[in-house]
């Protein structure tokens, strides 16, 4: 398990995210390449893992789940599930994609209110490829917005109005998050193998998100 987690943090410069080592794990062990008891059935456990065996030499990142976690219904559970993780020794929370802003400010007040106090990340998807989303939809849970949906449906055979609807959503949700007084310290971006549409979002809004960060920190 450790030369599994020197060898994906070599990919990664140290970055450690800890959804993406558990997703792998299944697959490790089928090929016997990991041992039943190295395997971890909850973040909380691989995170506590790697910092009793690398004590602080990554930064481990965590998931966080702003609209709420398809296998926890009760979401004073989740949040403190973010909490364990947390305390286990995790430094910064990516949360699922986000469509609406109001609900990841008031996910990131609900947090910092147990005593979450690691910066929270939104992850922003710019939406392109309707097929792809609607079909990824039915595994990974992506709580689309009325609006997002509705223009998944409407343009799922014109790419071109579908991808300039994505960057205009994306852009606002951002600002909006911005505007809301809470400190973002980055953005994560979801780019679906197609970084244009994410890189035209950041051109046009980290002017508006650089002054609103120096006007928070004033």
């Amino acid at each position: 398990m450790r030369r599994i987690i020197r060898d994906y943090s070599c990919q990664w410069n140290g970055l450690l995210h800890s959804r993406m080592l558990l997703n792998w794990m299944p697959a490790l062990k089928n090929k016997n390449v990991l041992a039943n008891k190295a395997c971890f059935s909850y973040a909380k456990d691989l995170v506590l893992f790697i910092r009793n065996n690398f004590g602080n030499y990554f930064k481990i990142f965590v998931a966080g789940y702003p609209s709420g976690h398809s296998d926890i219904l009760d979401r004073n559970i989740e949040i403190q599930y973010l909490k364990d993780k947390v305390d286990a020794g995790a430094d910064y929370i990516i949360t699922q994609t986000v469509f609406n802003a109001s609900e990841f400010v008031s996910y990131v007040k609900r947090c910092r209110k147990i005593g979450i106090n690691v910066p929270i990340i939104p992850g922003i998807m710019p939406v392109q490829n309707a097929k792809l989303l609607l079909r990824l939809d039915n595994r990974c849970k992506f709580h689309f917005t009325e609006d997002v949906y509705n223009a998944l449906i409407t343009y799922k055979d014109s790419e071109e109005y579908l991808i300039e609807f994505g960057i205009q959503k994306a852009k606002e949700t951002i600002l909006e998050i911005v505007k809301s007084g809470i400190e973002v310290q980055q953005v994560h971006f979801f780019t679906i193998n197609s970084p244009e549409p994410t890189m035209q979002v950041w051109e046009e809004v980290k002017e508006a998100y650089s002054k609103f960060r120096v006007d928070q920190s004033q």
